[in-house]
C-alpha cells in the first residue's frame, strides 16, 4: 500500500484538530511579540541554507582528505540545499502541536515564508 493513503488522512485529521485549538488571541499574542517572528525567520531563512552549504562544504573537504573518496552526488546537494530553502510547512505546525510548542507562532512563521 502506498504511504501517501495512510500520511494523507492522518495528516488531514491532525491539521483540523490544530485549526480547532488555535485562536484569535494566539495570533495576537505573536503580534505583540515580534521578536520570536524576526528570530524564526532569520533561522530559517538565513541560518539553515547557510548551515546547509557549510556542512555540504566540509563532506567535501573532509571526504578528499580521508581514506575513502566518496563525495555527494550534484543530486544530494541540489536536494539538502532545497529541503534547507523550503523549511516548515503543515507538517511543522503538526509537530509543534504535538510538541506543545507555539502553533500560533508555527503558523505565522509558515505563512511568512511563503509570501
Amino acid at each position: 500500500m502506498n504511504t501517501i493513503f495512510i500520511v494523507l488522512p492522518i495528516l488531514t485529521i491532525l491539521m483540523f484538530d490544530l485549526g480547532l485549538v488555535l485562536k484569535p488571541a494566539d495570533f495576537r499574542l505573536v503580534a505583540e511579540r515580534p521578536k520570536p517572528v524576526i528570530i524564526g525567520l532569520v533561522g530559517q531563512i538565513i541560518l539553515l541554507p547557510l548551515i546547509a552549504w557549510g556542512l555540504i562544504e566540509l563532506s567535501a573537504i573532509s571526504f578528499q582528505h580521508s581514506v575513502f573518496s566518496v563525495q555527494l552526488s550534484a543530486f544530494s546537494v541540489i536536494g539538502i540545499m532545497l529541503v534547507a530553502c523550503s523549511p516548515g510547512g503543515s507538517s511543522s505546525n503538526v509537530f509543534s502541536m504535538l510538541a506543545k510548542g507555539d502553533v500560533a507562532l508555527s503558523v505565522t512563521l509558515t505563512k511568512l515564508k511563503k509570501e
